[in-house]
């Protein structure tokens, strides 16, 4: 959502876009929705997500499967730790 605000594009049209694009799905279109209306109530809080990504990228370490784009998620979440009880969407706040 920074991005849209940066860019001055309406945070609905955003929504819509999203709702009509190939990566169309309920998580994403409820996600930033939440973003928009400033709704953070917690579905999946930040600190169980930074959990779930420690654990995939120790398994990657395991099998000698590089997952670098978790490793950039995990280390903005941990960024967010003020938010650990809140929703994942939470990081919107942060950025």
């Amino acid at each position: 959502m920074s991005m849209v605000e940066r860019l001055n594009l309406s945070k609905k049209s955003f929504l819509e876009y999203l709702k009509l694009s190939n990566i169309a799905c309920p998580f994403y279109t409820e996600k930033a929705q939440a973003m928009i209306t400033n709704d953070f109530s917690t579905d999946i809080s930040l600190k169980y997500q930074q959990q779930h990504l420690s654990m995939s990228l120790a398994l990657g370490s395991t099998c000698g499967k590089p997952l670098h784009l978790a490793s950039v998620a995990k280390e903005i979440y941990k960024e967010c730790k003020s938010y650990s009880e809140c929703d994942v969407s939470a990081v919107a706040k942060y950025y």
